[in-house]
């Protein structure tokens, strides 16, 4: 699922996942803060106004936004927990 406006026009399976959409907002609120913490960061790094990366990409997660909150699914791999002990000892 890509979602990259979260207003109530956009379909979600509230219906048979009422969650859904309130996991996105919350989710999206607590992104878009470090996204332009990151950015402000970058603009600093490249000795470029701190608000340089900041202000185009201000509609983050909105109307009108190129960015997207993408949901994927990776099923579990059979004997992944095994192998993961293997790797931490």
């Amino acid at each position: 699922m890509d979602v990259n406006d979260l207003s109530k026009e956009v379909p979600f399976p509230d219906v048979a996942m009422p969650e859904v959409r309130s996991m996105f907002n919350k989710v999206g609120a607590a992104l878009v803060p470090l996204a332009l913490r990151f950015l402000r960061a970058l603009a600093l790094s490249l000795d470029l106004d701190r608000e340089f990366f900041a202000e185009r990409h201000r509609l983050m997660i909105g109307k009108g936004s190129a960015a997207k909150l993408r949901s994927l699914y990776y099923p579990p791999i059979d004997g992944w927990q095994h192998r993961r002990a293997l790797l931490s000892a």
